[in-house]
Formats: structure tokens, sequence, C-alpha cells
């Protein structure tokens, strides 16, 4: 498989686009990325936060129009995702990011990152879907620009009993170093945030978390909208929630 030089804003060469919608693109170019079954594909445009192709397989496999992929971005996933597996999804892809940012510029582009989580089909029904990442651009400072985005339908084998997730680095055909085996060591929240965290979920409001830890009231206020912002939730009752399921706190 060939791809254009880093920082490249071309697409990759092996990608063929047809003319469904702007931004629809043929499979051709999985299976020589990753060994899978029933799949769709879709490239993600990380400078501007949005998908730019995606395959008409997104079709066959979930029952929806490309198009409603395009227009809504990721947050479409996260809107079908199974409510069970939301919260732990956007961990995920927050410490897969983390990781990620902590490698070299040139070692970035080895990382392959996989995922598991319950999609809901139009029809309502839910699939087990294996999604894995690869960057296919970056800049010439090895910030990426765009990620490969191949998701395949693993229902008939997937376990039952919840999801995965995997961050690995490809040195070679035959060569893969886990990057999540460690994954205790990748903290979503500073421990400033995990103490504002601990006396929110006692019962403590910003003004008096503000006088314990001897910090100013907008510097707590700051912490409490990033933390929601980290995890994509709207309030501090979702907020503590999900640290206290995710053992956190």
């Amino acid at each position: 498989m060939v791809y254009h030089s880093v920082g490249s804003t071309k697409e990759p060469k092996d990608i063929s686009i047809n003319n469904v919608g702007q931004g629809v693109v043929s499979n051709r170019i999985a299976p020589q990325v990753f060994s899978i079954g029933p799949h769709f594909v879709y490239i993600f445009d990380h400078p501007k936060g949005v998908i730019v192709r995606v395959s008409h397989s997104f079709t066959d496999i979930l029952g929806y129009n490309p198009k409603i992929l395009l227009e809504t971005g990721v947050d479409f996933f996260y809107q079908i995702t199974h409510p069970d597996d939301r919260n732990q999804m956007i961990r995920d892809n927050e410490i897969a990011w983390l990781m990620t940012g902590r490698l070299r510029p040139e070692t970035r582009k080895k990382v392959r990152m996989s995922t598991t989580s319950r999609f809901r089909r139009k029809d309502g029904s839910y699939l087990n879907i294996l999604t894995q990442t690869m960057v296919i651009q970056s800049d010439d400072h090895g910030g990426v620009l765009r990620t490969l985005n191949i998701c395949t339908d693993m229902t008939n084998w997937q376990r039952t009993d919840g999801q995965s997730f995997t961050v690995d680095l490809h040195e070679g055909n035959d060569s893969f170093v886990s990057l999540t085996k460690n994954l205790r060591s990748i903290e979503i929240f500073s421990e400033r945030e995990k103490e504002i965290l601990r006396l929110l979920a006692s019962g403590h409001n910003s003004k008096s978390i503000s006088s314990i830890l001897s910090i100013s009231y907008h510097t707590v206020n700051t912490h409490r909208k990033n933390m929601l912002r980290k995890i994509k939730v709207k309030n501090t009752s979702e907020l503590i929630g999900y640290a206290l399921n995710n053992k956190l706190i």
C-alpha cells in the first residue's frame, strides 16, 4: 500500500472517490491495512474535526445513509453507541490520544488503535463493532492530520460481556508492542481535578472547594468545565457518576 509523504494534504493514493455525497469511498484500501470481515471505512480530518470520506458499506452494515455521518461527524457514533458502552468509549478515546500524544512524532504513524462498542442499527438492533484506527497523514511536526478508521461487524464472535480496547505500536509486519499493558498509568484527570472531583462527590460546591483547596473560585470552575469537556458529559451529576463507575476517585 502506498501513502503520500508525511505532511501531504492529498488523499492516500489507493482511495477512490465516487459520486455519492461529497465523500464516499470504496473499501479497496481497507484489506491492505487490517485483516477484516464485513466493514465500512471512513477518514477523519482532525484539524477540521470532520469526516471527509465514508464507504458505501456504512449503509449495508448500519442501515443509515452515509450523508448523516458526513454531516454529523464522529458525534454520530456517540449517538448510536449503546448507553452502557458510551462512557467507556469516551474514556478509551481520550486515553488513546493521550498515549499517542506522548510518542515521538516519527513514532505516531506506527500506532494502531482498536476498540469495540455496540452500535445501534437503523432498525434498532445492536451490532458489536470493532473500530481500528491508524494515522495516514501528519504535519511536519508529527501532528495528526487524518486517520483511517475501519469499522468491522464482529457480532458473530464478539464476547457478550462488554468491550475491549487496545493500542499497539507496529514496528514491522510481525512486530507488535502493546501500549495498553500499563493502562492504569494513563490518567484522564490531573491530581487537582481528582481532588475537586472527590469534594464534589462529597457534596461540596465550588465556593466551598475554593476555600478548602485555597484556590480561586474561578480556578475551581475552570477545572470543572475542563473535566466535563474531557469526557463529554453535560453536568456535574454525570461527571461524578462517570468518575465513580470508572473508579477514578
